[in-house]
């Protein structure tokens, strides 16, 4: 089974996943399959009337055919970078179109995947899309740059991150660390200043790339 990216529920909430294929049965369907998700949608029967009817400023993710009437998938893809639409992209095909798959991931699909399109694939792809649109919105760096943080930290502020990641608070820290709740939140300072961060709200919005980082 493909292993989900947890998004937070901030994230989830805000979040819209436009759906642009030519197909009302796979739109329909999607569309009900994500809603007993949680995921609020949007559908769009062609690629101009995404274009003309979608608020790209709302953050999300789209989940877009290759192969259309009129403009494909592809030439989407491309004007959407022209005109600096930067949310994820996450492409479905019936044709399993290797060169296709190649260039798109080249030009910054988020995903590539095969129709029919398995649910648990998709829900991973879409968490996964969701996630980065989120970081990049917020100006922080994705997973990369969480590595090379993680690795700047003692191993001391890495066992305080790993409980930060479990939900617990400074003081529930501190009594199980043995350790006053001052000296944790020093430890959270420093943490902070290594992800370059300010705010317990941006180190929770890096939560999900942390805890890839810090699992065995």
């Amino acid at each position: 089974m493909t292993e989900r990216l947890q998004v937070t529920e901030e994230e989830k909430s805000h979040a819209l996943v436009r759906i642009v294929d030519d197909e009302d049965s796979v739109r329909s369907a999607l569309s009900l399959m994500l809603g007993i998700e949680g995921w609020e949608t949007a559908d769009y029967g062609s690629a101009r009337d995404f274009l003309i009817a979608d608020d790209s400023s709302r953050p999300g993710c789209l989940i877009l055919d290759v192969r259309m009437p009129g403009m494909s998938g592809l030439e989407l893809q491309r004007l959407m970078a022209e005109r600096r639409i930067a949310i994820p992209i996450i492409f479905l095909t019936g044709y399993a179109d290797i060169d296709v798959a190649i260039q798109s991931l080249k030009e910054g699909a988020s995903d590539f995947l095969l129709k029919p399109v398995d649910d648990e694939k998709l829900l991973a792809a879409i968490g996964a899309a969701v996630h980065r649109d989120a970081v990049n919105r917020a100006g922080l760096g994705g997973e990369a740059s969480v590595r090379t943080a993680v690795d700047r930290l003692s191993e001391r502020e890495k066992d305080i991150l790993r409980a930060f990641s479990a939900g617990k608070t400074d003081a529930q820290v501190a009594r199980a660390s043995g350790i006053s709740e001052r000296t944790v939140q020093g430890h959270r300072a420093k943490i902070y200043q290594k992800f370059g961060i300010h705010s317990a709200k941006e180190l929770a919005l890096l939560m999900p790339d942390i805890a890839k980082v810090l699992s065995p």
